[in-house]
């Protein structure tokens, strides 16, 4: 890894509150987030982070008609672009799904 890859892989700093369509993700699900990235051996799709951070969205003044889980859609594409602008992820051809995929940078 290069100084930007470590930087954006040890940084246990807490965000600013950050919402997404009205949800606030909290730290922990930050944390969640950067350790499914950098543990995914085989790519991780947005479907996948997605699911998982739904857990750790909290309603603060949710939009009109959105859900949780466009929430947690939002801010899994929102952690796989900061990955990938730090140079710890690269896009992947879709796979047989259509699905586009994100690969660790080695």
């Amino acid at each position: 890894m290069d100084a930007k890859q470590t930087a954006w892989a040890t940084d246990r700093a807490p965000r600013a509150r950050v919402l997404y369509c009205g949800f606030e993700l909290n730290a922990d699900g930050n944390q969640a987030a950067r350790g499914l990235i950098l543990n995914a051996r085989h790519g991780i799709g947005l479907h996948e982070l997605g699911k998982t951070l739904e857990a750790y969205m909290v309603p603060v003044e949710p939009w009109k008609g959105v859900k949780a889980e466009q929430a947690a859609r939002a801010a899994a594409e929102d952690a796989l672009w900061r990955a990938e602008q730090a140079g710890v992820l690269r896009k992947s051809h879709r796979g047989m799904t259509g699905a586009q995929v994100w690969k660790r940078v080695k």
